[in-house]
């Protein structure tokens, strides 16, 4: 890549308005700004609003985000707008049925709901652990952000390791992440898009990414490091442009929003293909 990173996010915008895609409205309507700009402020996020962000997180996962959207009242109610009480005593089976039921399931959502109790259970119990690591993080966002950087780490590593106390059932690193973004927490989401769209192979953001399809938390955790340092590179507001570039790379290559930069890419459409790594 030989364009430089404020000329790419500038090509990457002129792309999505040639498809017709409003994409400071999607990613205002993502809630995920907001939620840094409640963090930045001081404030803490409730049980009901974790359960609510991890609910979303594993709702995405192999979905299409875009057909969920109209469904998200009702996917609220579902959950009984995320209290813990009713959720843990809540029948599993009756809760797949009704997801199933407006067409918002996934591969692997009977077992992600029938480990929602569970989940809940870790959360509640260890919520005052996670708010206070998470208010450390923003402690460090301005003056040392490795060191915040080092504490995301840390906690997702608690969060999904299979010998921690707080581990969550069916939750892998990129989940977490989304997870983290939903509840405030400054970070970009490794999943497959944006290492796809980031990786050597297309942009080459993210120098340490061959891969697209890797868990392995050390690269994710490096990938996340890069492209924090390109978002330090164009922006004077990184808590919150970190998230706001994250979903601006996602619109980019997401089915039902850009699809430019896919798994096929449309580089018809893309104003930055001549200085991409695609070989098709």
């Amino acid at each position: 890549m030989t364009l430089e990173p404020k000329t790419l996010v500038k090509l990457v915008k002129e792309s999505l308005k040639i498809k017709g895609i409003d994409f400071e409205r999607e990613i205002n309507s993502f809630g995920q700004i907001d939620a840094v700009k409640r963090r930045i402020e001081g404030k803490r996020f409730k049980i009901q609003e974790h359960i609510k962000g991890l609910v979303y997180s594993f709702l995405s996962s192999q979905r299409v985000w875009k057909k969920l959207v109209p469904h998200l009242n009702k996917i609220d109610c579902i959950f009984y707008f995320y209290t813990p009480e009713k959720l843990i005593n809540a029948d599993p089976e009756k809760l797949i049925e009704k997801i199933r039921e407006i067409k918002c399931g996934n591969r692997s959502i009977g077992r992600q709901i029938r480990a929602l109790s569970s989940n809940i259970k870790i959360l509640k119990k260890y919520n005052s652990v996670i708010e206070m690591k998470i208010s450390e993080i923003y402690k460090y966002h301005n003056n040392d952000i490795i060191k915040s950087q080092n504490i995301v780490e840390d906690l997702v590593n608690q969060l999904t390791n299979p010998k921690s106390d707080c581990k969550l059932k069916q939750m892998g690193n990129a989940l977490i992440m989304e997870y983290f973004k939903n509840i405030g927490v400054r970070s970009m989401k490794p999943d497959t898009h944006l290492l796809r769209i980031c990786g050597m192979k297309r942009l080459g953001i993210l120098e340490s990414v061959e891969d697209e399809n890797t868990n392995k938390l050390n690269l994710l955790m490096k990938a996340q490091k890069e492209f924090i340092g390109f978002v330090i590179k164009i922006s004077e507001n990184v808590p919150i442009d970190v998230i706001y570039y994250d979903n601006l790379f996602w619109l980019f290559g997401a089915k039902g929003y850009g699809e430019i930069c896919s798994k096929d890419p449309n580089c018809k459409y893309c104003l930055i293909s001549n200085h991409c790594n695609y070989m098709g």
